[in-house]
């Protein structure tokens, strides 16, 4: 990699709140810093940076990486073999923090932190980016000052390796995957694409993918694994690189092994081995493997199978309640956790990659908005995978995704969520989950609808406009079914 042209200049930094792509000439490097919060220190490797050269001018997107994504972008003049970067810059746009943030530099060894101003510096040596002085870093602070997150150690070694891609040649076919995780025992079952291009074969999704119950940093759609047909066998080669995932690290697959003495999985540096069943067209795999980040194991990968998936629309299976909280007026929050299964109505595979959901307050689709819920534009439906790791969250469970949602009022009778299956231009919506409050009691209707409520008083006799006072309520349901409790009338 040639050097960096040097020149001399002063020393300016601009934030910007919207992260474009930077003018200039685009260099890739593998980061490992010293990142802390209030509560929790480590040291991170494998790290995704960029960095854009344009003259004598470095432009420095998102500088905290993977610990904080503020979406920023820190203009500086290179002069002397260093740049340096101006503190006591205020972020005037979060992701999940209401409070504005500030840029200042921070001793390592005493923990405290520099309002003073002064400007940090970055030296480059051998086009190798580190921290010019070993005992200062950086951090964001909040208004009062206390500390909200720091790096130091900082590192950054040019990186020139080339994920694979498949090319244009190649046939290219969707199939079901399928593992299953002995020690947690439960499935995770994706659709991936596999690509045939004469000897050579492509696997896209079987790793890094969205949330799919095996690995939740991201998807990235020109990740591919890539391996060659040594007769019924595929064959894929250690080691390889798959690219960024949306987190910020290098991502990495092998085979692995799992040590039975220590519980610790271990890099078999030899061919992760697939078997071709021609007659079924299915692909099986004994051997395990893995997905690092860095040099740290991520995710492991036990007997996969891949079966031929087709894509044809289906009525999705109705989403399934967990539970849900009570208002909680200090935080002004509640929260509604449901499961959405990645099955249809006859318990077939779908895709949750084509997938969404949206969310009913009483009768009325609800709208989530940019302030509350860090979507991008106000909408009424969410991709299935969505998340925004405060107000919207998944994790992964048995065949379906857990989904946790907060709404910032309480001022609704029942709650309702409903999927939908995006198939070939068409969409097939699923039975709507309720969930109906109730003074005293909470009740769940799933697929089936409330067709009929009564009220009686404690003699048994059915009660047309009740009063003051406890009355038997039963709510009838439209399978037939009943379900009766006390309420209280004020």
């Amino acid at each position: 990699m040639k050097k960096l042209i040097l020149s001399i200049s002063l020393v300016i930094l601009a934030i910007t709140t919207a992260l474009a792509t930077p003018a200039g000439e685009k260099k890739v490097y593998n980061g490992q810093v010293d990142a802390a919060t209030s509560y929790k220190s480590q040291t991170l490797t494998g790290l995704v940076y960029y960095l854009y050269f344009e003259g004598n001018t470095v432009h420095f997107p998102n500088p905290f990486g993977v610990t904080y994504k503020c979406d920023t972008v820190i203009d500086a003049t290179i002069s002397n073999n260093k740049f340096s970067i101006a503190t006591g810059t205020t972020y005037d746009v979060l992701t999940y923090s209401e409070e504005p943030l500030t840029l200042r530099r921070y001793f390592l060894n005493s923990k405290t932190i520099d309002t003073s101003n002064t400007p940090f510096e970055f030296s480059i040596v051998n086009d190798t980016i580190v921290m010019a002085v070993d005992s200062i870093g950086l951090c964001l602070t909040y208004p009062d000052t206390t500390l909200y997150t720091s790096i130091g150690h900082m590192k950054l070694v040019p990186y020139d390796n080339k994920a694979n891609a498949c090319p244009e040649s190649a046939t290219i076919k969707p199939y079901h995957c399928n593992i299953y995780y002995m020690f947690d025992e439960y499935e995770s079952n994706s659709v991936v694409r596999v690509g045939r291009d004469g000897n050579d074969i492509y696997i896209n999704g079987m790793v890094c993918t969205n949330g799919h119950g095996y690995y939740s940093g991201g998807y990235n759609p020109s990740c591919w694994l890539k391996g060659t047909m040594q007769g019924s066998e595929a064959h894929f080669a250690p080691g390889q690189y798959l690219g960024p995932d949306q987190q910020g690290y290098h991502l990495y697959f092998s085979k692995c092994h799992l040590d039975w003495d220590t519980y610790n999985f271990v890099v078999d540096d030899e061919d992760y081995v697939m078997t071709y069943n021609e007659q079924n067209d299915e692909y099986t795999c004994a051997d395990w493997g893995m997905v690092s980040q860095g040099d740290h194991m991520t995710y492991y990968y036990p007997e996969a199978k891949l079966t031929p998936f087709e894509y044809k629309p289906a009525k999705p299976a109705t989403p399934v309640f967990k539970n849900y909280s009570d208002y909680l007026e200090d935080w002004g929050e509640v929260s509604l956790n449901f499961n959405i299964p990645m099955v249809d109505v006859d318990s077939n595979f779908i895709d949750p990659d084509s997938m969404t959901y949206c969310l009913y307050v009483n009768d009325e689709v609800f709208t989530f908005t940019p302030e509350k819920y860090y979507v991008e534009n106000p909408t009424t439906e969410l991709d299935y995978f969505m998340m925004n790791g405060s107000s919207i969250i998944n994790s992964s469970s048995d065949n379906d995704t857990h989904h946790h949602i907060t709404l910032y009022f309480n001022d609704y009778d029942k709650l309702g969520v409903q999927s939908f299956y995006n198939v070939k231009g068409v969409k097939t919506a699923s039975d709507i989950m309720w969930y109906v409050l109730r003074t005293g009691v909470e009740e769940v209707n799933t697929s089936k609808q409330v067709v009929a409520e009564e009220d009686y008083d404690l003699s048994g006799r059915r009660v047309m406009n009740p009063s003051q006072g406890i009355y038997i309520h039963r709510v009838i349901y439209s399978d037939g079914t009943t379900q009766s409790f006390k309420r209280l009338n004020k």
